[in-house]
């Protein structure tokens, strides 16, 4: 019997050479990568710094809507928008402290609602011994003066002596109704205003209101 005396033959084994060629190889490769990725972050940090920073702005809240004088503000009728510093307006208001108060006159849609464009709530109710008279002023212009908060003079007027004199003092307007475009009881034209005084003066007011022409002279 022949027998196979041949072995397998065992796998070479690269040179030291090769092997520190490997290495080198690998360790080039490596840095390529890293050259890379230290480029792409350069690239982001110089674009981040080219790249203009938004400009600044303050929040200002406006009316969503036209309001009318005398509306109680809710929510719904605030919206907030960004503007240029520069552009925000004195006396501005957070939604928060506008919620609750009272237009004091007619304010546009996107206008914005500051301390010179409301009064409190609490402002406007009558007070002890107090009532609400509704007066028709002839003069619309007049009327057009007013904002619901204002403290006035009501000044009555005879037709026949042409005598005037004062109707009510220190009464506080706490509504102006939209103009309606009605005629008042006298066949003259006007604007309603509603006002909180004393009974006592609230009776006087109602009879000069039949029989005079009214007018106001401001106080505060």
């Amino acid at each position: 019997m022949v027998s196979d005396s041949s072995t397998p033959s065992r796998p070479t084994r690269p040179s030291p050479a090769r092997r520190l060629r490997s290495v080198r190889h690998a360790l080039v490769r490596r840095r390529r990568w890293l050259a890379a990725a230290c480029a792409l972050v350069a690239v982001g940090a110089t674009v981040a710094v080219l790249r203009p920073a938004p400009p600044a702005s303050t929040p200002v809240v406006v009316a969503a809507s036209p309001l009318p004088a005398g509306t109680v503000i809710e929510a719904a009728d605030l919206v907030t928008v960004a503007v240029p510093p520069e552009a925000a307006p004195a006396g501005r208001l957070t939604a928060d402290e506008l919620v609750g108060a009272v237009v004091a006159a007619p304010v546009d849609a996107r206008e914005p609602l500051t301390t010179r464009r409301i009064v409190g709530a609490s402002a406007l109710a009558p007070t002890e011994g107090e009532v609400t008279v509704p007066l028709r002023l002839p003069d619309a212009g007049v009327a057009a003066l007013l904002g619901v908060g204002d403290v006035v003079d009501v000044l009555a007027t005879d037709a026949e002596s042409g005598t005037t004199r004062t109707a009510a003092r220190d009464v506080r307007v706490v509504a102006l109704p939209p103009d309606d475009g009605d005629v008042g009881a006298a066949g003259l034209g006007g604007r309603l205003v509603v006002v909180a005084a004393p009974r006592e003066t609230a009776v006087t007011l109602a009879g000069a209101a039949v029989h005079h022409y009214l007018t106001i002279a401001f106080t505060n």
